[in-house]
């Protein structure tokens, strides 16, 4: 997927599988904020750790 952070703006992706992302191809860069339930459905939320990323290209990889 790509997405667009511009100033002071974090990535911010939710998975329903514990994940590792990939920035621009390149495994890293995001960190497990928290763990939210939504209709008894868990769901893992992941945000960038860093702001002002532009453009970029995430892929997610299940781990389970």
């Amino acid at each position: 997927m790509k997405v667009n952070a511009g100033e002071g703006e974090y990535i911010y992706i939710i998975t329903k599988k514990p994940s590792e992302l990939a920035v621009n191809g390149i495994i890293g860069g995001f960190e497990q904020d928290s763990i939210i339930y939504i209709q008894s459905t868990r769901y893992f939320v992941y945000k960038s750790i860093n702001p002002n990323l532009g453009e970029t290209i995430i892929k997610v990889y299940d781990t389970e």
